[in-house]
């Protein structure tokens, strides 16, 4: 597998559900990429992540992100 792939889904989206998401990275993995699902709120980090700077635990996220682009980078 040579794409990686991490997808990043918040918690309070219903658009983004976990199933949805899942079903996203499950079809990207079929098509061969190194694909992983990481929702933010397994990370404690909680709401949507849509406006990431003005949320109050944007150093959570931030490190969630950082840790998602070393994985991929490595």
């Amino acid at each position: 597998m040579d794409k990686q792939i991490r997808s990043m889904a918040g918690m309070e989206d219903p658009i983004h559900t976990r199933s949805i998401e899942s079903a996203t990275v499950e079809l990207l993995r079929d098509w061969g990429a190194d694909a992983r699902l990481s929702q933010l709120g397994d990370h404690c980090a909680d709401r949507n992540g849509h406006l990431l700077f003005w949320q109050h635990d944007q150093a959570q996220l931030l490190d969630v992100l950082g840790e998602q682009i070393l994985a991929v980078c490595a």
